[in-house]
């Protein structure tokens, strides 16, 4: 199949809807409220929310040889109707440990398997063009954290009704979106004929998308074993220590800061978590012309720096309103991190391996970002209950700040000695 380019054609227009539903995640912002309601404990909200991202881990090695087996169009399919499936579960039955977890496990996995699915969708609907996809995803950005924004908001004022009603909402979009990829499988490729999608920057999920926090994988990825070049692990440290630290505290820790500390109202809460998403909407439409400015290093260096001062900031202060600025300084960071890390990532791919960036490489950062994302929540969880939410908060600065330090070091010294990056700290990735 070779579909136009232009916006305007039916398989743009599903594509682009498909992306905007998806993420319309009206349950994101008061989860951590809605299980606090129902009493559950910080160590096992800590477990219910970590095992998302741990389920993105597991399933990561699963996920492409689907979608290359039975197409993307199909894969988005399954992956929303997951995703509503446990939105539902979670609804019915969150109340109970092991129905929560359960939920929470299958919404991770559709997730993982929707987010596979995405950039070799893209890159179908504009008839394998690479440049066009990357344009069409870059694109869609600004809009799925926009999304983001509104249903987060929206998930609020709804808990007014009931804690169930986020929930249920969010489950009605995933079913949407399931009902419009089956519109949009139909002007894909089959199975096959377009097994593989180059990483671009705009193909990971939202900032604002928390819970889960995670990007997408490469379908269609090599098997071949391969070492990162010290570079490479550089770039994916980076961008498995920001995301990960950063979506764990926003889903694990700032809530609880927040609603229990901060005493805000679940509205509150979600005006206040949406700050980040509308920060983040903002530095996705210009975070392009930042990289073509001032390139990648600038710009990862400024996310650190924001980061661990926003870290700061909530577990020193409980002002509502440096809050509310530290929140905001965390999206448009988190607008900037995965488009500095693949733009690099691209540029050493097209010097050094004479091609996209491989599979491997956004497979394996993407695994490892899920679990350094479920280890942040869980320790987290473990700390709030020990001793309190700004230990935990400290803790999360310090480890991210010493994380990056102690990757730093041994990357300078593999460098010097001649052995490869992933040899010192088992970073080799395989398909």
């Amino acid at each position: 199949m070779t579909a136009p380019t232009s916006p305007t054609t039916t398989p743009v227009r599903l594509f682009v809807g498909y992306r905007v539903v998806s993420r319309l995640y009206f349950h994101l912002s008061v989860l951590y409220v809605i299980l606090l309601t129902w009493d559950h404990g910080p160590l096992a909200i800590a477990a219910v929310l970590a095992a998302y991202g741990a389920t993105l881990s597991v399933v990561g090695p699963l996920t492409g040889r689907w979608v290359r087996t039975r197409g993307a169009g199909w894969s988005l399919v399954v992956g929303e109707s997951l995703k509503a499936a446990g939105l539902l579960l979670m609804a019915v039955g969150g109340h109970l440990l092991a129905v929560a977890l359960l939920a929470q496990v299958l919404n991770g996995a559709g997730f993982g398997l929707a987010i596979t699915a995405d950039p070799v969708a893209a890159r179908s609907v504009v008839g394998g063009d690479v440049a066009a996809m990357g344009q069409l995803q870059s694109s869609t950005q600004s809009l799925m954290f926009l999304s983001v924004l509104v249903s987060g908001v929206a998930g609020g004022f709804a808990f007014l009704v009931s804690e169930r009603v986020p929930l249920l909402a969010g489950a009605a979009a995933a079913a949407a979106a399931a009902g419009i990829a089956a519109l949009l499988g139909r002007h894909l490729a089959s199975p096959g004929a377009a097994t593989s999608a180059p990483a671009t920057a705009g193909s990971g999920a939202t900032g604002g998308a928390a819970g889960g926090t995670a990007g997408s994988t490469v379908a269609g990825a090599a098997t071949e074993r391969f070492r990162l070049l010290p570079v490479e692990r550089t770039w994916v440290t980076y961008y498995v220590l920001t995301r990960g630290f950063m979506l764990g505290a926003f889903v694990g820790l700032l809530p609880y800061q927040l609603y229990r500390v901060v005493e805000v109202s679940v509205q509150g809460l979600a005006l206040v978590l949406a700050a980040f998403s509308l920060a983040a909407f903002v530095a996705a439409r210009y975070v392009n012309a930042g990289l073509t400015r001032w390139g990648e290093r600038p710009l990862a260096v400024g996310t650190v720096v924001v980061l661990l001062a926003a870290f700061a900031t909530f577990a020193l202060t409980t002002s509502l309103w440096a809050s509310t600025v530290a929140m905001a300084l965390m999206g448009a960071a988190s607008g900037g991190v995965r488009p500095a890390a693949i733009a690099r990532l691209s540029a050493v791919a097209r010097d050094h391996r004479g091609g996209a960036i491989p599979g491997t490489v956004i497979g394996g950062m993407e695994r490892a970002f899920g679990i350094c994302n479920a280890a942040v929540i869980l320790v987290g969880g473990v700390l709030i209950a020990l001793a309190d939410v700004r230990t935990a908060l400290l803790a999360c600065c310090v480890a991210y700040l010493g994380a990056h330090t102690v990757s730093a070091a041994l990357t300078r010294w593999s460098a010097g000695t001649g052995v490869p990056a992933n040899a010192v700290a088992g970073a080799s990735a395989t398909r």
